[in-house]
């Protein structure tokens, strides 16, 4: 798998260039996961458990998008995060 470092802006200007939608995770999000379309090129952002996504990267996203969750926590291991977003992208893909 090709990886690739670089800035936030830097990676903002290449989702765009190449016309990739970003989808944003955060607990203030309006919008639910399974509420936006993944079927097309898509990147999911996420940030970590203490910080979150900056600033920057969440003004760029095309969308934000929550996880709910039951209980007092809002938030979760970035990793678990990211396998409940990407698991409903394939299940999207896969209709």
């Amino acid at each position: 798998m090709p990886v690739a470092v670089c800035s936030s802006a830097e990676a903002v200007a290449w989702m765009q260039a190449k016309g990739i939608r970003s989808l944003a995770t955060s607990p203030a999000a309006t919008k639910t996961f399974w509420d936006v379309d993944c079927r097309g090129p898509s990147a999911l952002l996420l940030g970590s458990e203490k910080d979150g996504l900056s600033d920057f990267m969440l003004g760029s996203a095309h969308e934000k998008i929550s996880i709910p969750q039951a209980g007092l926590s809002d938030s979760l291991n970035v990793s678990m995060a990211a396998g409940i977003v990407l698991f409903e992208a394939v299940r999207q893909r896969r209709k």
